[in-house]
């Protein structure tokens, strides 16, 4: 759980990049074309958005909560040889990616950041209503029945090293959980870049015509446009960060020992497309030659 030790000195990094970014910018009162949504700063600010959600463990989606699930079970394959303290760190570490609090852990955990956008979201148009339901209810049902599988049956069988009973349930209703719940991200990521899409071409129509009132820095527009950039970092698999190309070896791996050789290869050829990109996925090597290209001191300086 290195990254643990990493994320809040990067968030700490990048936080400090967004509020020089904001307050430079808030200095001149005149509306300037780079005060406006596709401006200079509304770009520089979306980099540090897009780094966020490129490495970012997304906390209101339960990839990494269904990791640990499966870096539990392979160590206790090791039956004898497991490392107990390695389970119960995983298992404490499980609990924390549903119930941290930001106030006092490093980072926020799944129903910390749910009720932040029961809070923060509106339902006035049909496309924020649908944002809204699948964001604050139809994600969250499979979830919750994750955690509650998870943290009841699950935990108990791994604590009282019942492996074979511990890995039906992770294949069975924890799984079937995570599947449902993968599903309504995937719709939910499509919304949300549907609507950010939407913004940024409406921003564009009202600057032609000389309407900068909504789109300025901190308007209406650029608000819900950065509202959007925040849920996506919340729910999107990061590309720079290797969680889900792990994930698909030990699911490869389980699906090997669970004689579903199809499924096991299906795993890996989606593991590529993680890697190299393809069929819709934003892979690793496209997003590393992206931020070798953009993150440049001429092209995104700390001081403005």
């Amino acid at each position: 759980m290195n990254f643990l030790t990493v994320k809040p000195t990067t968030q700490w990094i990048i936080s400090v990049c967004l509020l020089t970014i904001l307050c430079t910018a808030s200095k001149s009162h005149a509306v300037k074309p780079e005060l406006l949504i596709g401006g200079l700063y509304y770009k520089k600010i979306n980099y540090m958005k897009d780094i966020i959600s490129d490495i970012l463990p997304p906390p209101a989606y339960i990839i990494e909560s269904y990791l640990t699930v499966l870096e539990i079970t392979d160590e206790m394959d090791k039956g004898a040889q497991a490392d107990k303290a390695r389970i119960d760190k995983l298992l404490a570490y499980g609990k924390q990616l549903a119930d941290a609090d930001s106030t006092k852990d490093p980072f926020p955990g799944y129903h910390e950041r749910i009720r932040a956008w029961v809070k923060d979201l509106t339902d006035k148009t049909p496309e924020e209503k649908k944002i809204k339901e699948l964001m604050t209810k139809t994600t969250v049902t499979p979830a919750k029945k994750f955690f509650s599988e998870r943290d009841s049956k699950f935990a108990s069988a791994v604590k009282a090293g019942k492996r074979d009973e511990a890995l039906k349930i992770a294949r069975t209703e924890l799984k079937s959980a995570y599947d449902q719940h993968r599903k309504l991200i995937v719709e939910l990521v499509k919304a949300a870049t549907s609507t950010y899409t939407a913004i940024e071409a409406l921003a564009q129509e009202k600057a032609k015509a000389g309407d900068t009132k909504d789109i300025i820095l901190r308007g209406p527009l650029y608000i819900k446009a950065i509202q959007m950039k925040d849920l996506i970092a919340d729910i999107l698999p990061p590309p720079k960060y290797i969680i889900e190309s792990y994930l698909t070896v030990l699911q490869a791996a389980d699906a090997l020992e669970a004689g579903k050789k199809e499924e096991a290869v299906k795993l890996l050829e989606y593991g590529k497309l993680l890697r190299n990109s393809g069929s819709g996925i934003t892979g690793y090597n496209e997003r590393h030659e992206y931020w070798v290209k953009n993150l440049e001191e001429k092209t995104l300086p700390i001081r403005l």
